[in-house]
């Protein structure tokens, strides 16, 4: 048996130029990065033209907030759409984003960054060679009739 170095990821090959059976392979790539004017074009097709009203989802807890709601936690541009609104929130009014906590049982919103060890905003937007990472859009609400 090949030895593996544990720190890399496997090519899929052995050193010895057979098929390799262990477990770690590459991670996939990342989609390349959504042009801004595209994800701008996005948010209007599924919110409108008031920005305050997008709304977006948390990937650690799938908690829904609008830009509204971020601006009225208080929260820094930076923070809209990248942090889950619940570091904005009394500790007792969020629950731990990742982990074991009792809390984590119920729903969001959580204190999850999105510039921390677990950062996993599944969209990236290129805007003029500059990507950011982001939430993804929320669905849209149907309207009740």
């Amino acid at each position: 048996m090949p030895y593996h170095n544990p720190y890399s990821a496997c090519d899929g090959t052995c050193s010895q130029g057979r098929q390799c059976t262990c477990t770690r392979r590459p991670a996939p790539a990342s989609p390349a990065p959504i042009p801004w004017e595209e994800w701008m074009q996005e948010g209007m097709r599924r919110f409108g033209p008031v920005h305050d009203d997008w709304k977006f989802v948390c990937p650690a807890c799938g908690y829904v907030a609008s830009v509204r709601d971020w601006r009225m936690a208080g929260a820094e541009e930076g923070h809209i759409a990248f942090s889950c609104i619940g570091r904005l929130l009394p500790k007792h009014l969020r629950r731990e984003a990742f982990g074991t906590a009792r809390n984590n049982r119920r729903p969001g919103p959580c204190n999850y960054a999105g510039g921390g060890f677990l950062a996993c905003n599944p969209v990236m937007v290129n805007q003029g060679g500059v990507v950011r990472a982001t939430f993804a859009f929320a669905e849209p609400e149907v309207p009740r009739a």
